[in-house]
């Protein structure tokens, strides 16, 4: 499960779900098999490993309720991306990004020489927030990028259009992928 590809959100969101209900399963099981085996008393080491495993099943399931409220974008939008793109740009599905103040949601993520183009489905996100973070942890890294922040699936595919000619030039070849492993690392 690649960090944004189209559908990472709702798979993630599984797995995540998947690996708690597991994880909890097994800390009871083993607190119950600990608890048979020695004389129904609760001071084992059973009791021990079955705390233990509560750890990373709460992790995911923290994991799961940060997601629980962002869905993957409707495949129509993406494969209507995937038409009008090439190989020239980059393109991002699925982005939930946290911050140290909050998490915000981004369906699709577009790089184009030296544009990010931005759509989220949510029109009450803080766009002004995200741009500002995002032009931070750019230019913290020297990188001059435009971000732009669409809520209007139209306006975003105009925007696509627009600067679609400008492709990404090969210099921007290793800014390209600083951004990319700076994008993927922000992803939840």
């Amino acid at each position: 499960m690649k960090k944004g590809i189209y559908g990472y959100v709702d798979k993630k969101k599984i797995a995540e779900i998947t690996k708690a209900l597991i994880m909890f399963f097994l800390a009871i099981l083993i607190f119950i098999i600990g608890y048979l085996v020695n004389n129904k008393s609760k001071q084992n080491i059973f009791s021990v490993i079955s705390i233990l495993f509560t750890l990373p099943a709460s992790r995911n399931l923290v994991g799961y309720i940060v997601l629980y409220r962002y869905h993957t974008p409707k495949l129509e939008l993406y494969n209507e991306l995937i038409e009008i793109t090439d190989e020239s740009t980059i393109l991002y599905s699925d982005l939930a990004i946290s911050s140290v103040e909050k998490t915000m949601y981004i369906d699709f993520m577009i790089i184009l020489a030296n544009n990010i183009v931005l759509f989220t489905n949510n029109k009450n996100q803080d766009k002004n927030y995200i741009e500002k973070y995002l032009k931070g942890l750019l230019s913290s890294r020297n990188l001059n990028y435009k971000i732009y922040i669409y809520d209007d699936f139209n306006k975003f595919i105009e925007k696509i259009n627009l600067n679609k000619k400008s492709s990404i030039e090969h210099s921007k070849k290793d800014e390209i992928k600083i951004i990319d492993s700076l994008i993927k690392s922000l992803i939840i």
